[in-house]
């Protein structure tokens, strides 16, 4: 089972069914909000996948983790509460006898966790007449809410996709992750393959593809400003590229769409004698150095052609994506998303013409949630968003002295004998 090591990006888990990002820092002290904190160096080998109750700073117990469910946690008024009219206005009358601050002195007296909802529990009064659903859908929501637990998980692709959905969709296109694994079986991503891709979103594409390679292959980022966004791969050190870079193999490369698409106006590359230069102007030229053994490096890799081309970009995909499938080998696929489906239409009009793809198809992946529970199902009643359109097709290289020959021209036509008994006129 793996474990939290030091330095370490966690995705934490809470009761509330939302989530936090951290890192573990020595001697660093990890909040948690109202479910609390405790300090890093605590989580320093605690397996993942497993609950922890937050006892001290600097003490956690394992508790048994829950079977997962869909019970829903909307607020709700317990069974035989009633609204009566008192003159003007509308009272509430509940059957919870604890009032906020008699469970905030709980809380400060040093109750918490099962023994503060069990308390809470008790006073209700009519719990007993409660379903065994409706039970189970109380003592849920009070868990969320007065539970200083937390299950620490390993940061993965499908993790990082869901912390830009819930805050800002935008920032992927829309995309969900169903969508973003088609592409990744679209595009036949696999260990040891080399990959060009435009990535838009927060490294999303970029840190799914290099789950798949498993530390063997690479991925080519064409950018088409100064830097890539690559903010979702600093979840990830492991993966980061650097100008600092003293590795022989890194996995991700970068190249400007214009070092790409006219390598002869980047500007020539000037050799110096390292060892005669000192401090700052011997960092910067090896920085520079590192850079250009990088853009030669991608260079061969666009005549030897790339396993898929992968986009995901905001930009005028039918002046793109042409100019991309240069660098892709034949019999390699090709995989656009975007979040208009007229972008891809247009395209797939354009790619029809250049006779480079064979048989652009557009689809659309469509994944509902539903909500099971013993003895029924239904679909979830709200849903986010839209995932986008995918364009798939197979990149070929045209032969212009190929000549098709049917096998039509080569068959003789039947001759039909009249029949005996027709009549001839």
């Amino acid at each position: 089972m793996s474990r939290i090591s030091e330095g370490d990006y966690v995705f934490m888990q809470l009761p509330s069914g939302n989530h936090k990002i951290v890192r573990v820092v020595a001697d660093s002290l990890i909040v948690l909000g109202k479910f609390g904190s405790v300090s890093a160096n605590t989580l320093v080998n605690l397996p993942f996948y497993e609950t922890y109750d937050i006892i001290s700073k600097t003490e956690v117990r394992k508790i048994a983790a829950e079977p997962a469910d869909d019970l829903e946690t909307s607020a709700e008024s317990g069974i035989n509460d009633v609204l009566t009219m008192e003159g003007n206005k509308i009272q509430y009358h509940g059957n919870q006898t604890l009032s906020m601050s008699e469970i905030e002195q709980f809380k400060q007296s040093g109750l918490k966790g099962d023994a503060l909802i069990k308390k809470i529990q008790e006073a209700h009064q009519d719990f007993d007449k409660k379903t065994e659903f409706s039970k189970a859908k109380y003592l849920k929501r009070k868990k969320a809410k007065y539970m200083h637990t937390f299950c620490p998980l390993p940061m993965t692709c499908d993790r990082l996709l869901d912390l830009y959905i819930d805050k800002d969709p935008a920032r992927v296109l829309g995309m969900d992750p169903a969508t973003l694994a088609h592409m990744l079986s679209l595009a036949n991503v696999r260990p040891g393959g080399r990959y060009l891709i435009m990535d838009e979103s927060p490294s999303v594409l970029t840190t799914a593809i290099l789950e798949r390679l498993g530390n063997k292959g690479c991925v080519v980022i064409a950018h088409e400003n100064e830097h890539p966004n690559l903010d979702g791969l600093k979840y990830f050190p492991q993966w980061m590229p650097s100008d600092d870079f003293e590795g022989e193999n890194p996995m991700v490369r970068l190249i400007n769409l214009l070092d790409l698409f006219c390598p002869e106006e980047t500007l020539p590359f000037v050799e110096k004698d390292a060892d005669s230069l000192k401090g700052t102007q011997k960092t910067q030229y090896l920085r520079q150095l590192y850079r250009e053994n990088q853009r030669l490096w991608v260079r061969k890799q666009c005549e030897l052609g790339f396993d898929a081309v992968i986009v995901l970009s905001t930009l005028n995909l039918v002046d793109i994506v042409p100019r991309l499938l240069e660098f892709a080998a034949g019999s390699t696929p090709l995989v656009v998303y975007s979040d208009a489906r007229e972008n891809l239409v247009n395209l797939t009009l354009a790619l029809k013409k250049d006779l480079r793809v064979l048989a652009p198809t557009i689809m659309e992946t469509r994944l509902r949630k539903f909500q099971t529970l013993p003895g029924r199902m239904h679909p979830t009643m709200t849903a986010k968003g839209y995932s986008g359109v995918l364009l798939h097709g197979i990149r070929v290289l045209p032969d212009s002295a190929a000549v098709a020959v049917g096998m039509a021209a080569q068959r003789k036509k039947r001759k039909i004998e009249p029949a005996e008994n027709t009549v001839q006129t």
